[in-house]
């Protein structure tokens, strides 16, 4: 079983997406589109982009995602670490 993370991107409307069952049960208020019905073979792959799209054109058109609803959002910005300078170091030398 996944573990579900209902984080959103403070920058840009994420859509939470699953295809789990039980996640979907213990957490329905979290999830934008559920796709378990995909999964389970009772939906065509068809009908959930169709689903897929019809959610991202309400985001667009102004509906707040569940992780907005939230105010989750985050991003993380990678460390520069030593390994970063060896590689950026033997692109020089290469070059």
């Amino acid at each position: 079983m996944g573990v579900f993370n209902p984080s959103g991107n403070p920058l840009a409307p994420t859509l939470t997406v699953c295809g789990n069952p039980r996640t979907l049960r213990d957490w329905d208020d979290g999830i934008d589109v559920g796709l378990d019905r995909l999964i389970s073979g009772e939906m065509t792959l068809e009908d959930a982009g169709q689903q897929l799209a019809q959610a991202v054109l309400r985001v667009a058109g102004g509906e707040v995602t569940r992780t907005e609803a939230w105010g989750e959002g985050q991003f993380i910005v990678p460390r520069w670490t030593a390994s970063c300078c060896y590689v950026e170091r033997t692109r020089s030398i290469s070059a």
